[in-house]
């Protein structure tokens, strides 16, 4: 692995997700996992999964079931949002649900 990125997925709602979120994350909602599972890349590659309370324990639980490395599991906090944004990783919109996880795949498949 070494210094190799590994993918964001940020599994709270949307709507949360577009009032702002991991600069390098994408949405894919925790109730739409199981119907989202080829966005991810191959399960060899470990994640690094937001959410907030329950949605992080079942997204973390769903994605180890599935062979998932779940590399870290973060919990959404404001002070996790001023950290990114103090670090220039915090992103405040998404234009569609297409495009905050369209590159995911794309991204690993050429890495």
């Amino acid at each position: 692995m070494g210094d190799m990125p590994m993918a964001r997925v940020d599994c709270r709602t949307f709507a949360a997700f577009c009032q702002g979120h991991h600069a390098h994350a994408c949405s894919i909602p925790v109730e739409e996992l199981p119907a989202r599972m080829h966005e991810l890349p191959k399960t060899s590659e470990p994640l690094i999964v937001y959410a907030s309370g329950e949605a992080l324990r079942q997204a973390t639980a769903f994605l180890t079931s599935k062979g998932y490395q779940v590399a870290q599991a973060i919990e959404w906090t404001l002070p996790l949002a001023a950290t990114l944004q103090a670090a220039g990783l915090f992103y405040g919109k998404a234009a569609s649900a297409r495009n905050a996880c369209g590159n995911l795949l794309h991204y690993w498949r050429v890495s």
